[in-house]
C-alpha cells in the first residue's frame, strides 16, 4: 500500500529525486544555448535602440511638418481676407 503524508499527497520516489538532482546540477540550458540566447537578447536591445531613435527623429519631423502647415493656414487664411 502506497505511503501517503499528511496532506494527502504522495512523496517523490528515488527515480524522481534523482532526475531532480541531475537537472539542478546540470542546469536546464546547455552554456551554448545560454550564450546564443544572450547574444539575441543584446541584438534585440540594440535594434529596439535603433527603433526608438528613429521613431524619434520620425516625430520631430511630424511636428515640424505640423507647425509648417498650420502656419500656411494661418498665411492662407490672411491672404484670403
Amino acid at each position: 500500500m502506497p505511503r501517503n503524508m499528511i496532506d494527502g499527497t504522495k512523496p517523490f520516489g528515488a527515480h524522481a529525486l534523482a532526475i531532480l538532482c541531475a537537472m539542478a546540477v546540470g542546469g536546464c540550458v546547455s552554456t551554448e544555448t545560454h550564450t546564443k540566447t544572450l547574444a539575441e537578447l543584446e541584438a534585440s536591445k540594440k535594434t529596439s535602440a535603433q527603433l526608438q531613435q528613429q521613431l524619434a527623429g520620425l516625430q520631430k519631423n511630424l511636428d515640424q511638418e505640423s507647425t509648417q502647415r498650420l502656419a500656411a493656414e494661418q498665411q492662407a487664411a490672411s491672404l484670403a481676407k
